[in-house]
Formats: C-alpha cells, structure tokens, sequence
C-alpha cells in the first residue's frame, strides 16, 4: 500500500500586498548583506554587488568567490574571499584591504556595527581588525573554524568548530569560554537580547547554550542538515533552515520546552535559507526557489515568490530584511538577485 501526499497548491500563488522585482547576475549568490537603501551580494564568481533603487552595481572583485559579506555602520560593505582579502568598500566607492590571509580560503568573516570590529576565519586561525589595522588573533582551535559570530554588543566573538563554540573575549585577555557538543557545529548565532547562542550541527539538529543559566539543549527533528539559523527580533523564536517547514522554536521556558512552530506549507521542497525579523514576518527560502513570510504565533504563512520548475538550481541561497522589514532580499543558486516588496 502507498500512501500519497497532495501538495497544497496554495503555495504557489502570490500573496496580495506582495510584488517583486529581479535580475540575474550569471552567478550563484553566496551570500547577502542588507543596506540603509538597498542591498550587497557577494557571488561564487567573486564580485561584490549591490542592489538599489538605481540597479544593479559592480562594488569590489575578488579572484575566488565571496564566503561573506556584511554591512558597516556607515552602509559600508565588508567581503571576504576564497583569495584570503577582506576588504572594505566605503559608500563614497573608496576601498582598503582590512586583512590578508595571504592567499589562504577564508572560511567564515563576521562584522560588528557596535565597535567596527571585523573578524575572518581560515583553517584554525582567527584574525581580528579595525577601522586602523590589526586588533588581535586567535589560533588555539582545535579545529577549523566554520562560522563566528560578534555578540550584539561586539565584546565576544562566537566561533563553530568541531565539538562545540568557542567564545572569545574582544576587550581582555581572558581565556576562552568553551561550549562543548559532540559533532561538528557548522553555523552558530547569537540571539539578539544577547542571552543565547545557537549552533547548527552535521547531525540534523541544532543546539542552544544559556548564558545566563550555563543551560544547553538539543533541538532535533530535521530532516536535512540545517546550515542557516536566525532569530526574530525579540528573541522569542529561534528558526532554521533543514524542513520542509519554516520551524521556529519557541524560546520561553527554554529552547525545546515546546516544540517548533511550523510555518508554511508541506511541499516538494525543503527551506534552504532563513532570515529573522519581527515574529509576523519571519521570512524563509526553499530549494525549489519559493520563498514565504510568516508569522510565529500562528503558523500562517504568505508566499512571497513562487517555485521555479524545472530547475534544480533554483534553491534559494541567501535571505535579508531591511531596517523596515518591508524589503526581503534574496539570492539564489541560478544567479537570481532581487527583491520582495511587502505593502500590507
């Protein structure tokens, strides 16, 4: 006997008080960055490009392709490369190399709008830099570094590894705080109130340290490997990418004390990129191409951009709202770069 699931054919068709506009820029977009007035994408191609109102620009070039990208607090653009440069680009077009790996793959690279501070990570090594030149570095991993992260306030430094997140100190010499799970963590966030740090994990699950409480937990489930977490605004929810669903884990009583709400719609597809905001508008891209926008007090969701089929390219890569949360960037495996106006 087989038992067959029809999918819910709501889910291809565009909400009202939604429109969108894109360009394909002949690349796999890696990475995104929101801007005051627009947006920065980094490309697997290695050009650094914004969108805006006026188009679509050519911003730096590096010779491998971007692994992340980030926002100053003056609507810079920071980007980092397979060439080992991050690299600043001011918005009056001027440019300066902040660190130089010499040629090594930098893996993960994090900025922080609160001190100015830019951190990038290769094999086991951590360099940090500012606005003025080399601030510190960090080499006692016991692995690679796959992801960091600044605390909100810029005075830590997050950094995945294998076994765990290691968290460093940005104003003194303290030895590290090690936060210890079995398993490679492949992405971490820090929630915004600054009380929680999460991690996505090779095995299909994601796990949340307290610091506060020194509390940890194990949020399971996936089907696939979550590589991308976010938070709402507020801290009150934790989503990720890994369903076929948006799930967002409540926080209150501790992450897992209540089981995720499930935002959006069964479909043949699975969430590939997330991006946090307010709770009623907590947005997530799926391999497919479509991407919804929900609310996490209910589980409903609206679709913002429907799938594309036929192209197993079409996965969503990168999500970003604007300061407004009325602009949902997004870029895509194909090269598709563009925009989701939300008026309602």
């Amino acid at each position: 006997m087989s038992i067959t699931i029809e999918k819910d054919h709501g889910a291809e068709q565009i909400a009202p008080g939604v429109a969108s506009r894109e360009s394909h820029v002949g690349a796999n977009v890696t990475t995104l960055a929101a801007l005051k007035n627009g947006c920065a994408a980094g490309l697997g191609d290695g050009r650094v490009l914004t969108i805006s109102a006026d188009g679509v620009a050519e911003r730096a070039q590096h010779s491998g392709a971007v692994t992340a990208i980030a926002a100053t607090a003056d609507d810079g653009v920071v980007s980092a490369g397979q060439d080992g440069l991050v690299l600043l680009t001011r918005a009056d077009g001027g440019q300066m190399t902040l660190i130089d790996a010499k040629g090594e793959w930098i893996t993960a690279a994090a900025h922080s709008v609160a001190n100015g501070l830019t951190a990038a990570a290769y094999g086991k090594n951590i360099v940090v830099a500012g606005p003025d030149g080399l601030v510190g570095r960090f080499t006692d991993h016991p692995s690679s570094v796959a992801d960091l992260c600044f605390s909100p306030a810029g005075d830590r430094l997050a950094v995945s590894r294998y076994d765990g997140v290691t968290i460093w100190s940005m104003t003194d010499a303290a030895a590290p705080i090690e936060l210890s799970w079995k398993g490679s963590a492949v992405a971490v966030s820090w929630s915004p109130d600054g009380r929680y740090i999460a991690a996505a994990t090779q095995d299909r699950e994601l796990h949340a340290w307290d610091m506060v409480t020194g509390k940890d937990y194990r949020l399971g489930g996936f089907k696939a490997k979550p590589r991308q977490i976010a938070w709402s605004d507020d801290s009150a929810y934790l989503l990720s990418s890994g369903a076929d669903v948006i799930a967002s884990w409540p926080i209150a009583g501790g992450p897992g004390a209540f089981p995720p709400v499930e935002i959006g719609y069964v479909c043949d597809s699975s969430v590939s990129a997330v991006a946090g905001g307010p709770i009623k508008r907590l947005a997530g891209g799926f391999t497919n191409g479509a991407i919804l926008i929900g609310d996490a007090t209910k589980g409903d969701a609206m679709i913002a951009r429907a799938g594309v089929a036929g192209d197993p390219d079409a996965e969503i890569t990168r999500l970003a709202w604007d300061a407004d949360h009325r602009r949902l960037y997004f870029g895509a495996r194909n090269g598709a770069l563009g925009l989701v106006l939300v008026t309602r």
